[in-house]
Parts: structure tokens; sequence; C-alpha cells
């Protein structure tokens, strides 16, 4: 359900969860950065990755992201 994965993305973007659904956001990041030209090796855009995650970049950018849904939803 939606709460359920809602609570799962903030755990691993806030840094608290290093398992499966991590490694998971991690890969499908490292992807982007590389379907993306940003990075071109895989490892490095992992690591890249899991880097954004352990500096608080992910939760930062999921809280925007919600602020920005929350100013732009109509009622």
């Amino acid at each position: 359900d939606a709460e359920f994965n809602a609570a799962h993305l903030r755990t691993v973007l806030s840094g608290k969860e290093r398992g499966a659904h991590r490694n998971t956001i991690v890969l499908g990041a490292a992807l982007v950065l590389e379907l993306t030209g940003t990075i071109a090796n895989p490892r490095e855009a992992a690591q890249a990755a899991g880097a954004a995650i352990d500096a608080g970049k992910g939760v930062k950018l999921l809280e925007s992201l919600a602020a920005f849904n929350a100013a732009n939803t109509v009622s």
C-alpha cells in the first residue's frame, strides 16, 4: 500500500535502512546517472548514488517534492 511504500522510502532516504530497499534505490539512481551521461562507469554511479543518500540529499529531495505537491494540489 502507498503508506507502507512511502514509509520505507523515507526510511531508506534518511539513511536508516541499508538493506534490499536501499540497494534497489541505489541501483535505480545509478542507472539514471549512467543513462544521462552524468557518470559513465556503473560502479562509480552506484557509489555516487549511495553517497548522495548517505549525505541526506535523497530525503531533502523527497521533502522538496512533497512540498511542491502540497502547494500544487487542487482540492
